[in-house]
């Protein structure tokens, strides 16, 4: 059998732990280093989008990476999670 195949998935909520535990690591940081981390991530989007058309081995890992570093000072993702588990478990 396929060793990958008998790797167990990983469900939503411990891919939302594992992200809030990521951006709290992140925000622990000093603001100097997010500043910079935070604008290595928003020069490297645009430079990445050619990169993803003319060399993709290089421009997608690189897209990956910028929005990675982004995604730290970013609430919209975690929000909208939990937003629609409260959702989900009030019935509306």
């Amino acid at each position: 059998m396929d060793p990958a195949a008998q790797k167990p998935m990983t469900t939503r909520e411990e891919a939302l732990v594992r992200v809030l535990a990521h951006r709290e690591r992140g925000r622990r940081r000093p603001a100097a280093t997010r500043v910079v981390l935070a604008g290595l991530g928003a020069l490297l989007v645009p430079a990445s989008v050619p990169l993803v058309v003319v060399l993709p081995e290089f421009g997608i890992p690189a897209l990956l990476v910028a929005l990675r570093l982004l995604a730290v000072e970013a609430d919209l993702g975690g929000e909208g999670v939990r937003v629609d588990r409260l959702a989900v478990h009030s019935g509306a």
